[in-house]
């Protein structure tokens, strides 16, 4: 019920079955997570509160994780290999984020322009929302120095 819930946030305007599959599963989850597992029940709710489509993939797949993890029927080995991956491209977002710090930095635009903010962290976070596939590092860093020259 679960899959069906998030299929229905896929929905395109004029899908009526989609529709009434929305509400119905949005009226019976909440009584299905009183009755899972605490670790589904969590997992029910979170989705409830946000559903995976419409969140930053990065951060789903951080939460994602821990949820296949207790799961009975995971696959160590691909658990294995989505750990690897998640910690080698949260690696590559470490080295891109120092890179846009120290060109930042070499800018020195805070002690011209006062008014400035220095929100680096915060701008470099929205590129990884647009551009979340390792592939698009320099994308990701681009992005985030236009956002600090306009923003």
């Amino acid at each position: 019920m679960l899959s069906l819930y998030e299929a229905t946030h896929l929905s395109m305007h004029g899908e009526d079955i989609l529709d009434e599959a929305l509400a119905f599963t949005r009226a019976h989850l909440p009584a299905l997570a009183t009755n899972s597992s605490p670790h589904l029940a969590k997992h029910i709710s979170d989705a409830l509160e946000q559903p995976f489509y419409t969140g930053v993939p990065r951060l789903e797949t951080l939460k994602f994780i821990p949820f296949y993890e207790h799961d009975e029927s995971s696959n160590e080995t691909l658990l294995k290999f989505a750990k690897l991956d998640f910690n080698k491209v949260q690696t590559l977002h470490q080295q891109e984020l120092r890179l846009v710090t120290s060109w930042w930095k070499d800018l020195n635009l805070i002690s011209e322009y006062p008014y400035s903010r220095d929100r680096v962290v915060e701008l470099y976070f929205w590129s990884v929302a647009e551009y979340f596939e390792p592939c698009y590092s320099g994308a990701r860093v681009m992005l985030t120095k236009i956002l600090m020259l306009y923003i």
